[in-house]
């Protein structure tokens, strides 16, 4: 005979006939128009910086020699220039 926790309930009635739940949402987790507006957010003002950064570099170098920046100032701004813009672009990007 085979043993059933509750002996006045027939076996079958005492397994667990409940559905299995799993833990997947029905929806997406991820807004994708959300996701859209940070890139497009992201692009639109490192083209406003890179614009931007350009204007500068071009103020500071002048076409006589001995004046304005030299040529390896005006290299590592535009270096540390671009690694700014890239990092607010994504930080603004990403906060959208």
């Amino acid at each position: 005979m085979e043993y059933a926790g509750n002996v006045n309930l027939p076996v079958e009635s005492q397994r667990d006939n409940h559905r299995v739940r799993s833990n997947e949402a029905n929806s997406s987790g991820v807004s994708w128009s959300a996701v859209l507006a940070g890139s497009f957010v992201t692009a639109a003002l490192s083209l406003i910086l890179l614009a931007l950064g350009t204007g500068f570099g071009f103020a500071s170098v002048s076409v006589w020699s001995g004046v304005g920046a030299s040529a390896s100032t005006i290299g590592t701004a535009a270096l540390l220039w671009f690694i700014l813009i890239q990092i607010i672009s994504a930080s603004m990007g990403g906060y959208f």
